[in-house]
């Protein structure tokens, strides 16, 4: 009698990590509204769908010159959660090693650092042993008021994440 309760709740907990497990689709963590203070307008998101362990989102004109040449790319993966702390470590460690372009996040999930690169600007977030990265490429290094405006971006993602 005990055995079938067992099994079940099993396959209830199995059930649940493989849930857990699987990140939120990025293209639905924001809305057009959402990115449009980045964009210049309200774009569709695109997915790039899952390439290996990557889930990807990208909002963004396919323009010459001024803001249609911008984009913002939303990437999640699916590894287990102490690899995905592991690796952000690893990835927070070396873009803080430049105090001059990248910085703590305190508000963004459990751990969170943006950093202005020579292509635009990108935060990376650590929430639940799930690693978010939001990254606005330019094409050209990144401003102060485009990191600004990512963060409130990243804020709403986070939230949803």
């Amino acid at each position: 009698m005990h055995r079938p309760a067992s099994l079940a709740l099993a396959v209830l907990l199995a059930q649940a990590a493989s849930q857990a497990a699987a990140p939120p689709d990025p293209c639905k963590l924001l809305t057009p509204a959402d990115v449009a203070p980045l964009l210049g307008s309200e774009k569709p998101p695109h997915s790039f769908g899952t390439q290996g362990p990557l889930f990807g989102c990208t909002w963004g004109g396919a323009g010459s010159g001024g803001k249609n040449n911008y984009a913002l790319m939303i990437t999640t993966s699916q590894m287990p959660p102490g690899k995905a702390a592991s690796n952000f470590d690893l990835v927070e460690k070396n873009a803080l090693a430049h105090p001059d372009r990248a910085q703590v996040e305190p508000d963004l999930g459990d751990k969170a650092f943006s950093e202005i690169a020579s292509y635009g600007v990108r935060i990376l977030a650590l929430k639940s042993g799930r690693v978010l990265q939001l990254q606005f490429t330019t094409g050209k290094t990144g401003t102060a008021d485009q990191l600004a405006a990512l963060r409130a971006i990243a804020k709403k993602a986070v939230a949803a994440f």
